[in-house]
């Protein structure tokens, strides 16, 4: 620490830390006497451990004022400091958790298990899940689709054509699969969703380059354009009222762990958080989805009950881009 005052020291000053684990504290304390010389710095040990869980961990330190001074009222912050201890780490693997049913007919390919009661639909035709359900608890109602978009200035993206749906099974794990031709772009986009019986679901998302149309490499060619927005939109059941999310907020304003109640999801209530590491939206009994990124960050929006879970965005120069999240019911 550098005392920057010119003649006196920061005697007035409480040094405030904590240490947090993917946002929630797990180790917190004050240094009350700072003896540092003016103009000079000074070495300040704290007992601040790195837990032994796996995730992403600051270390929060905060200076306030312990006295009123000549402008600032006791327990003004005068300075705040974050500094990451340990890099964010998500296991996204889904587990054997049960056994599995499967039915394929009318153009629904379906997903139950006599364990669990787990109802996941997918409509064969469009590849997109139209129904998810973890017994009488209906945890999205329907997908309305997968989102691109190649920027302002730009026509929009059609909707992504579906040009192969399949799926492999096995008694306690189901992975299905859709893949995409998005129109009038060079891109392919797949979709993976890897299942068991809790209900869990890993969401997988490539988007590449379609390497069988022609390309014009010279010079003089117009640079790929690519989307820097992709994601997917999910229909909310009606009831969820409340958000638990953790996310790269500065320290300054709300680091960590942060709670956001909203009434209701009114078809004019709009909610949108960027950078999220995870995302938790709840019913008033506490049942509802939890949506946890991989090393990336999502971005999630609400509005009219659509959810949309977007990737962050692309600045181009790579022919392959490939995202990973986990929906897991509560």
């Amino acid at each position: 620490m550098f005392n920057a005052y010119p003649s006196h020291g920061p005697s007035n000053l409480l040094l405030e830390w904590e240490v947090t684990l993917n946002g929630s504290v797990v180790q917190k304390g004050k240094v009350p006497v700072l003896t540092i010389a003016p103009q000079h710095a000074g070495t300040i040990r704290l007992p601040a451990r790195i837990p032994a869980s796996p995730g992403e961990v600051f270390l929060n330190i905060s200076y306030r004022e312990k006295k009123p001074g000549s402008s600032l009222p006791a327990g003004h912050p005068v300075a705040r400091e974050q500094l990451r201890l340990q890099e964010y780490a998500n296991d996204l693997s889904i587990h054997p958790a049960g056994e599995l049913s499967f039915a394929d007919e009318g153009g629904t390919f379906t997903i139950t298990s006599p364990v669990t009661t787990l109802n996941l639909q997918f409509n064969k035709q469009t590849g997109w899940m139209q129904h998810y359900a973890m017994g009488a608890r209906l945890l999205a109602e329907d997908s309305s689709g997968l989102t691109t978009d190649l920027g302002p200035g730009h026509s929009p993206v059609q909707e992504p054509r579906l040009q192969l749906f399949s799926t492999s099974t096995s008694t306690d794990l189901a992975v299905v699969k859709a893949d995409y031709l998005i129109p009038e772009t060079p891109f392919l986009l797949h979709a993976r969703y890897t299942v068991n019986a809790k209900g869990e679901i890993q969401v997988e998302q490539i988007l590449e380059v379609d390497t069988t149309q022609p390309r014009d490499t010279t010079a003089a060619a117009v640079a790929i354009k690519y989307p820097p927005l992709f994601g997917m939109k999910w229909i909310l059941p009606a009831g969820s009222d409340s958000v638990l999310y953790y996310g790269a907020a500065p320290v300054t304003d709300s680091c960590g762990r942060t709670r956001v109640d909203l009434s209701r999801l009114h078809a004019d209530d709009t909610g949108s958080w960027a950078d999220i590491r995870w995302w938790k939206l709840t019913d008033v009994q506490g049942h509802g989805l939890l949506i946890a990124a991989d090393s990336s960050f999502l971005s999630i929006h609400v509005h009219n009950k659509q959810l949309n879970i977007d990737h962050p965005f692309i600045d181009g120069g790579a022919d392959n881009y490939h995202y990973i999240y986990k929906v897991t019911p509560q």
